[in-house]
């Protein structure tokens, strides 16, 4: 069993081997995924209290009735040449190609997958972060995450509120 702390997750889940684990893990990812979108829907864990999740399908799939659906995205050359960057940070030897490759054989992967597919939400945003660097990115999307609550806080009669608590936010990213 792989286990990462949270501070060394983020980097971990992006290197190149844990990218191949994923290729072999979603060949099983329907029973996984459904496991845990049934405990989201019996309240059985944070997505009864509030959470931000990010994947290919939450939107969708996952938290379907999230208040709040925001599916991020960006052109695939953009999107490789951040990964090339982030890779060579971390002292990886990777090429554009082989990065861009990559990144467009997982998206027509994901998005073609007869369980769960990769795609916006119908009440999704859409954030396309192909110009936005990642300050950019990161206030466009707390802005209309905080617009959606609001909304929907007004539409309920409950008070205004931080983003932060109690809500459920579904991130889907192409990302």
């Amino acid at each position: 069993m792989l286990q990462l702390s949270s501070a060394d997750a983020r980097l971990h889940m992006r290197m190149a081997v844990l990218d191949m684990f994923h290729k072999a893990v979603c060949m099983h990812a329907a029973s996984v995924e459904d496991a845990y979108v049934e405990c989201c829907n019996n309240g059985t864990n944070a997505c009864s209290t509030g959470a931000v999740l990010d994947g290919r399908d939450v939107g969708t799939v996952v938290l379907p009735h999230a208040q709040a659906k925001l599916f991020v995205t960006a052109d695939a050359t953009v999107r490789a040449q951040r990964r090339l960057a982030e890779l060579q940070r971390r002292g990886l030897d990777a090429s554009y190609d082989a990065v861009l490759a990559d990144l467009r054989e997982r998206d027509a992967r994901d998005s073609s997958r007869a369980a769960a597919p990769m795609k916006a939400a119908d009440d999704a945003e859409v954030l396309d972060t192909s110009d936005l660097d990642a300050a950019q990115a990161h206030a466009a999307a707390l802005a209309f995450v905080r617009q959606r609550l609001e909304a929907w806080r007004q539409g309920h009669g409950q008070a205004a509120a931080d983003v932060r608590v109690g809500e459920s936010v579904g991130v889907g990213s192409a990302v």
